[in-house]
C-alpha cells in the first residue's frame, strides 16, 4: 500500500508544479502544443497562429543580425586597412618632408629628420585604437559621420 500511496503522492506533486507552471505562463514551446491539441479553441488557435508569426519574425531578426554582423566585420577589415593606410601614408609624408628638409641641408640650411612611424607613436596608435573602438562599440558615433559623407563618396568611405 505503501508504494502505491508514494506513486499517488509523487503524481500529485507533479500534477501540482505542472498546474503551478501553466499559471505563471512557464512552459515549453512542446507543453503549449500538447495542450493546445488537448484543448483545442478558437482563442487557443490565436494562440498558436501567433506564436508561429512571432517564430517567423524571430527568424527575419535572426537573418537580418547575421547580414548586420558580416557588415560589421567587412567595415572592421576595412577600418583595420585604413589605419594601416593611414600609418603608411604619414611615414611616406614624414619620408618627403625629410627629403626636403635634406635638400636644405645639403645647402646649409636645416639637418635632415628621421622619417616618422606609426607603430612607434604609441600614443598617436592608441588614439587612433580609441576611436575604432568607439565606432564599432557605439554606432551613434559611426551614423553621425555617415551624415557627413556625400552619397557619391559612400562606396570609398565605407
Amino acid at each position: 500500500m505503501e508504494l502505491g500511496e508514494g506513486k499517488k503522492s509523487l503524481l500529485d506533486k507533479r500534477q501540482r508544479l505542472n498546474e503551478n507552471r501553466k499559471r505563471r505562463g512557464i512552459l515549453s514551446p512542446t507543453e503549449i502544443q500538447n495542450l493546445l491539441k488537448v484543448n483545442p479553441d478558437d482563442e487557443d488557435f490565436d494562440w498558436v497562429s501567433e506564436i508561429e508569426e512571432l517564430k517567423r519574425q524571430l527568424v527575419q531578426e535572426i537573418r537580418r543580425n547575421h547580414v548586420i554582423d558580416k557588415d560589421l566585420s567587412r567595415l572592421d577589415q576595412k577600418i583595420g586597412l585604413l589605419i594601416a593606410n593611414r600609418g603608411q601614408l604619414d611615414v611616406l609624408q614624414i619620408q618627403e618632408k625629410s627629403k626636403r628638409k635634406r635638400r636644405r641641408a645639403k645647402k646649409g640650411t636645416e639637418e635632415a629628420e628621421q622619417p616618422f612611424d606609426l607603430s612607434k607613436d604609441l600614443k598617436k596608435l592608441g588614439h587612433y585604437q580609441e576611436l575604432f573602438y568607439l565606432l564599432q562599440t557605439e554606432p551613434r558615433y559611426l551614423a553621425r559621420s555617415l551624415y557627413l559623407v556625400q552619397p557619391e563618396q559612400m562606396d570609398s568611405f565605407l
